[in-house]
């Protein structure tokens, strides 16, 4: 399991986790490449769930084995399906899937010219420890409401414990 305190800015998915805490790193490309063994498969582009879904309303099961092949191959297309789709994360949810699994991608894309570049990062069972009283608006935008913008506030740190792959 990781803990880490996470400071507000680059992008919301799920529970509000922000991820400015993290490294940057200087990509070449907005791709993952990821070199494909002999019998492994290649990842998917998924249909992201939209506004109005029941999917995007229930309330998401933690995954409890992290070795299946089933869970391998969702976070190869959530990683696969985000770029595709100039998100900064996505959340297994808003790809039918409803497990307690997302992706920060946070790098600038068209919809986010000015976004930090910051490792993709794969969260597994999130669980928020800890929440600042004091909160900060900010303007979000959401791959399952393509094309609505909103203020919404959010809490300036939270402390979150989560495994990664």
């Amino acid at each position: 399991m990781k803990k880490c305190t996470i400071l507000s800015y680059c992008l919301t998915i799920m529970i509000g986790i922000t991820m400015t805490s993290l490294p940057l790193y200087s990509q070449e490309s907005n791709c993952i490449e990821t070199p494909i063994a002999q019998n492994q498969r290649i990842a998917k582009i998924l249909q992201i769930a939209q506004l109005g879904n029941p999917v995007l309303r229930e309330q998401a099961r933690p995954v409890e084995n992290l070795t299946s092949p089933n869970i391998k191959e969702l976070i190869a297309d959530l990683k696969t399906t985000v770029f595709d789709a100039n998100g900064l994360g996505l959340a297994a949810p808003q790809v039918y899937q409803s497990y307690r699994i997302f992706i920060i991608a946070c790098h600038p894309t068209p919809r986010y010219p000015n976004a930090p570049t910051v490792p993709p990062t794969i969260v597994i069972n999130p669980e928020i420890l800890s929440a600042s009283e004091e909160k900060l608006k900010d303007w979000e935008g959401c791959l399952s409401i393509p094309g609505i913008r909103a203020l919404v506030p959010r809490h300036k740190t939270i402390t979150v414990k989560y495994t990664t792959e």
